[in-house]
Formats: C-alpha cells, structure tokens, sequence
C-alpha cells in the first residue's frame, strides 16, 4: 500500500468523499458517525487546526479574537461523560450516518490571547497555521478613513499567542495593496501570500517572509509570481511542503478579445524560483481553493461551474481527480486532509446523502458520506478523528467530531 501523510450555505449538507490511497479492491464504505462538541456561549468559530496532536479552534467571542484547544487528544470523551444525545439517519445505500450533541463545553479551554494593537484586539482570524507544537494566526481588520485592511501577525503555542510587532501600513496595504490570501510555514518560517502592485500589466503574487520583528517582502519581478499582459494571477491561499510553498488560487488569462478563468497553482521557494502550473478544468472559470502537500505530492480542491473539482499535483504535472458529483455552488471549498489512509474533502451539496464510489488517475477509489447539515468551514484531523466545523442556514457555526466505523 502507497501511505503518503500530509500536513494539515444554507441548508446544504456535508459531503465526505474519501479516497482510498492503495491499489487494492475498494473496501467496504466506512459508517460515519458524528458528534456535535459544546462551544461557549458567545464563540462564533471560524477556523480549525491541529497543534501538537489538539484540535485548535479560532474564532471570536464578540469583536475580540478568540482561541480555544481540546482539554486531551484522547478519544471519546464527550462520549463517556454521558452528557450525549445520539440519534442517526439512512444512506441511498442503506448506510448510517449518525449524530449526537455534546453537552460537555468543558472539554474545549480558552487559550489566552495577547494583542498589542487596538486591531489586534479586534481581529478575525484569516489563517491559523501550525509548525509542530508552535501556532502562527494571521488576523485582520477593516478601519481607517478609507476602510482598508489592517492585518497582524501573531505567534505562540497552546499555552497562549501573542500579536507580534505590528507591521505599517505599507507592508501589506497602502497604495500598492493587492490584498493578502493567508499564512503558511514553508522551510520552518512562517510566510505571507497575498497580491501587489508593481506596476506592471496587474497584480503580481506576492511573498512575505517573517525577519526579527520585520516581514519582508520577496521580489515578485521576474517570476511566474509576476503578471504579464495575457495572464493575471490571483492566490486564494496557501500550503507549505517542507522548504516549498503551493499557492492555490486562479490566472485570469486574456487574449482574442475573450477573458478565462482558470484554476492555478504557483509552485517554489520563497525567496527563489517559482512555476505556474495550470489545472485542467472544462468550462470558462475553474479555481483552486486550497491544497494539503507532502514529500512532494499535493491534493488540491476547488470549483468550477458549481461543481467539486479536484487535482493531484507531483513532479509539476497536475490530474484531474474523478470525485463524485457536488452541487458546491459558488461555496468555497476547505483545505483537504489525510484520515488515516484515505484522503478527506469535505464539500457542500444540495442532497448528497449517499456513499459513492469512483476512480481517481492517482488515488484509487473514491466514497462518500455523509456529514452533519450545512455549509463546511474548516476540516482537521485529531488522533483517528475528523473534526468539522459547519454553518448553517441561520447563520450558527457547528463544531463535529467524525469517527469511522
């Protein structure tokens, strides 16, 4: 078996498609069932990530920024403590999916957080990364005359995190501002992704490296980061790969009098060289929204023409992955994990309720399963389980824990 481990709307419902990573007969679909975990009064989640083998939730209580971790990275114990209510459901198959609210709130604590700025004591969360036992968070904030983002750093592990030097306006915003798309580690450092202006054709890609107190930005001019006249590049985010870093996102590609828009991924070093590669999609807007890498291998997943897209990545040749069909809509569609040996996307679709199976050019099969109702937020994985944040129609954000049977 071929083991690769990588790092980490309404009324729709959850899709789970899992890919079975080994060349073998496709096994028998697993039965997932889900538990809701308690969040505190107050806390509107946002954002999830594993620090050190626990599951880190970000969010907000009110307009200050909030961070929560599990108490353990144990299993089951929301379940043990008797306060659960389970109660379960059918696949088209004849397959479970099950549910239980937890009543336990006890089993997420506070973890401090220590801004320094007046926005960084209203932050919202844009990217919570990890790097062993060691949490980075980008955060940011409208305000100011002209209502620009106001972005901070921050750094520091389960025991509290702290607003680092704020950087000036300049350094991300100011008159060149493109934006910024998220925050990953690459090589041991934290990076920034975002998009300037350097006066050229459009907005280039751009890179900030973290130096002392400073970030630094990485010269654009020269690279397949840069814009040129017939494409324009666009990040939605990031993912580091030991000393590489994947920039998901789209080119907009102009020429003959037509615009398309294409998903894309940018592939390099921070601070070296980089290369476009193009991921192919039918129809005249495809993008990549997030990506999960290692040892050179990278599962992406986005959209196109309202469908679940997906894309191997290796040696910087891309596949289009034969996932299962989704009604995703114009959702944005979360970073992919691994659980266990299979691949996890977690999308959202109008009525998937069924467990499916299909073929994929690198990962053999796919399933699917079905997951709590609403729209997906952030997938992670603690221990043998996924955890899974949902919003649904009334606007609620929902924390789960999914276990296989």
């Amino acid at each position: 078996m071929r083991r690769i481990r990588l790092a980490g709307t309404a009324a729709a419902s959850v899709l789970l498609v899992l890919a079975t990573l080994c060349g073998c007969a496709p096994s028998t679909p697993p039965r997932v069932s889900w538990h809701e975990v308690a969040l505190p009064e107050g806390f509107v989640a946002s954002r999830l990530v594993a620090v050190g083998g626990r599951l880190v939730v970000g969010g907000n209580t009110g307009e200050s920024p909030a961070l929560l971790v599990s108490s353990s990275a144990d299993r089951g114990d929301s379940d043990r403590d008797g306060e659960s209510n389970r109660g379960g459901g059918s696949n088209r198959d004849g397959t479970s999916t099950s549910t239980s609210t937890s009543t336990n709130a006890e089993t997420l604590r506070p973890i401090p957080v220590h801004p320094v700025s007046f926005y960084g004591a209203i932050s919202l969360w844009t990217t919570l990364v990890a790097d062993g036992t060691t949490l980075y968070a980008l955060g940011g904030r409208s305000g100011g005359g002209h209502g620009n983002p106001r972005w901070t750093t921050w750094a520091g592990g389960l025991d509290g995190i702290t607003e680092q030097p704020a950087p000036g306006i300049e350094v991300f915003g100011g008159w060149r501002n493109g934006g910024v798309a998220g925050m990953a580690v690459a090589g041991g450092r934290p990076v920034i992704v975002g998009g300037r202006d350097n006066h050229g054709p459009g907005l280039d890609l751009a890179i900030w490296l973290h130096d002392g107190d400073e970030w630094v930005e990485q010269p654009s001019a020269g690279t397949a980061l840069a814009a040129t006249p017939g494409v324009l590049p666009f990040a939605s985010g990031a993912t580091g790969d030991g000393d590489r870093l994947l920039i998901t996102g789209y080119a907009q590609h102009l020429g003959g009098g037509t615009v398309r828009i294409g998903a894309a991924v940018w592939v390099g070093s921070p601070g070296g060289t980089w290369r476009r590669v193009d991921l192919p999609a039918d129809g005249a807007r495809s993008i990549a929204d997030a990506a999960t890498c290692a040892d050179g291998t990278c599962v992406v997943v986005g959209t196109g023409g309202g469908a679940l897209l997906g894309w191997t990545l290796t040696g910087g040749s891309a596949h289009p992955l034969d996932l299962p069909p989704a009604d995703v809509g114009d959702a944005t569609v979360p970073a992919p994990v691994v659980w266990g040996d299979r691949i996890a996307i977690a999308a959202p679709d109008g009525d998937a309720t069924a467990l499916e199976l299909a073929d994929a050019d690198h990962l053999d099969r796919f399933t699917t399963a079905a997951g709590p109702a609403g729209h997906p937020l952030a997938l992670a994985v603690i221990g043998d389980r996924l955890a899974l944040l949902t919003e649904s129609a009334d606007a609620s954000v929902h924390l789960w824990l999914g276990d296989a049977h």
